[in-house]
């Protein structure tokens, strides 16, 4: 009897061994996988019998990992992740403003003004009037395209926010299917299902990235996740997100089930919305607010002036063709001349003409046409510079476009010149009173560059501009230093989860060579045991 039992213990022995050896195996095999957490078979003597052992056992197999590191790693992981993705997106947009550069909106509009100051210095010069227009140009299109650039982005952040959203479903159905395979391997408690558990654990670290979660290990190994108090996953069971068009027209994220709004806190998904709702409707905002700004104040001083005719003639920046089709009524110089909608421009033209030297109320304003626009100049018995004092039903500005405006828009995403403008290098008013070579007007225009225009009257275009770009700076200079301080905080948490759950080759070598030998030395026992037991049986036969 004690011969059999210690051939038990022997063959105990070498399958503990065995086993301790595959489970070093299985770590070398997983040395590079991510999420793996380095096993360790815990052995443990089996039941005695009486004072005499009987040998050795697995008593499990244990999955080394600290679940206090893996907590602050989930719950420092969303605002890395959340200014990350602020920081990339602000780096991104100031390369779109690209300053300081020479293509940047800041020496454009320098260039700008300072082409008013040229045409200033010589009124009359066409190259110099052609400047002012180019220069004009080229100050629309780079407001026109930072506008509809960071559009773009907005856009592009939207269908992003979709993207994460259904990386977020993906990712919570994968952890809900881990549950399930996890509670009926580990049911009774006899096993521990780690290979799982590491794929469960993966997935909550991808998931952190994303948004922010609370999350709880049930008593049956199954993982209960809540996002601001709601249930996101339960076993099983998960509560979709979706996402649906808001009042802003950009998507908003939404429990699938009860259509209300996800509070959203950290994350990468924080980050997407806070600069697709907060940041980038700033800067778009500021750029309006610039360049309304500018179109204002020139047009305002634009319109007072005169063109190289040494007239205020003023040509209608808008065609008519066919009938008005409104019926209204509007002032040249207080006088009142009322229209309908079936005039054309030749009855509106006679109509102005009729009260030019009227014995009771002249306008000393003659109507004419260029092609299919109203021209109004000085004219009759005592001409009178051109001044439209009403217009309630906004004809002359949205029908006929009269008002002698160098810009047209309403802000950065439309900002042009005006038609007259851009067909006629004439009627850039430099003159204020006709007089040849009077430059009054375009200096006027010139010396807006210093003038406290904005911000209710506290600072220049220049500076209001400086404002923005500061802002962008410091939002993606705070970005980036909370980024990286996040990110030190991260590896240092990363490092300690590795140096407890990761795999180390001189360490699962170390340990091959101890449970070899102690393979071998179970071998060895168990052959000694084998030939007593040879020995016995042969003197017994004998006997």
């Amino acid at each position: 009897m004690e011969a059999l039992r210690s051939l038990e213990t022997a063959i105990r022995a070498i399958r503990a061994q065995r086993q301790a050896l595959h489970t070093i195996g299985h770590n070398i095999a997983n040395v590079n996988t991510p999420g793996f957490s380095r096993q360790r078979a815990v052995l443990a003597t089996t039941l005695p019998q009486g004072s005499i052992g009987t040998g050795v056992k697995v008593e499990t197999i244990q999955k080394i990992r600290d679940a206090v590191i893996d907590f602050y790693i989930r719950k420092e992981n969303p605002t890395l992740n959340r200014w990350d993705t602020k920081n990339k997106i602000l780096e991104e947009i100031e390369t779109l403003f690209n300053e300081p550069s020479t293509t940047g909106i800041s020496n454009i509009m320098n260039s700008f003004w300072d082409s008013w100051q040229d045409l200033a210095n010589n009124p009359e010069d066409g190259a110099a009037r052609a400047n002012v227009r180019e220069q004009a140009r080229i100050l629309c299109e780079i407001f026109r395209g930072l506008y509809e650039s960071l559009e773009d982005y907005q856009s592009n952040i939207d269908r992003e926010v979709k993207a994460n959203v259904d990386e977020v479903n993906s990712i919570i159905q994968q952890i809900a299917h881990l549950n399930e395979k996890i509670e009926i391997v580990e049911l009774g408690g006899r096993e521990k299902a780690n290979d799982l558990r590491d794929r469960r654990d993966l997935l909550l670290d991808d998931l952190s990235k994303l948004i922010s979660f609370s999350y709880k290990e049930m008593r049956d190994g199954t993982i209960r996740v809540n996002v601001y108090g709601q249930l996101l996953i339960d076993k099983g069971k998960v509560a979709e997100l979706t996402t649906e068009p808001g009042e802003s027209g950009f998507l908003e994220i939404k429990w699938k089930d009860s259509r209300e709004r996800v509070i959203i806190t950290n994350g990468k998904l924080k980050g997407l919305i806070e600069v697709r709702d907060e940041l980038i409707p700033e800067f778009l905002e500021s750029l309006d607010n610039l360049s309304s700004s500018i179109m204002n104040e020139v047009n305002t001083l634009h319109q007072k002036g005169m063109g190289l005719d040494g007239t205020s003639k003023i040509v209608g920046s808008k065609k008519l063709t066919g009938n008005l089709g409104i019926d209204g009524s509007f002032e040249i110089n207080g006088v009142s001349i009322s229209v309908f909608s079936t005039d054309t421009l030749d009855n509106i033209i006679i109509k102005i003409n009729n009260m030019t030297d009227d014995p009771a109320t002249p306008t000393g304003v003659m109507a004419s046409r260029d092609g299919n626009r109203l021209v109004l100049t000085p004219g009759g018995a005592d001409p009178q510079n051109v001044c439209i004092t009403g217009d309630p039903d906004n004809i002359m500005l949205e029908k006929l476009g009269i008002l002698n405006n160098f810009f047209k828009g309403s802000g950065a995403k439309d900002m042009s010149l005006s038609e007259a403008i851009e067909e006629n290098l004439n009627y850039i008013a430099t003159s204020l009173n006709g007089a040849p070579g009077d430059n009054s007007n375009a200096l006027a225009i010139a010396q807006l560059k210093e003038k406290l225009t904005m911000e209710g009257g506290v600072s220049t275009f220049g500076a209001y501009y400086n404002g923005i770009i500061g802002k962008l700076g410091i939002e993606a200079t705070e970005a980036n230093t909370l980024k990286k301080n996040q990110e030190l905080l991260l590896s240092e948490l990363e490092n300690r989860r590795q140096g407890i759950s990761g795999v180390s080759l001189d360490e699962e070598l170390t340990n091959i060579v101890l449970f070899q030998q102690a393979y071998e030395a179970a071998v060895h026992f168990l052959r000694t045991i084998s030939d007593m037991l040879d020995t016995l049986v042969a003197a017994i036969i004998a006997g």
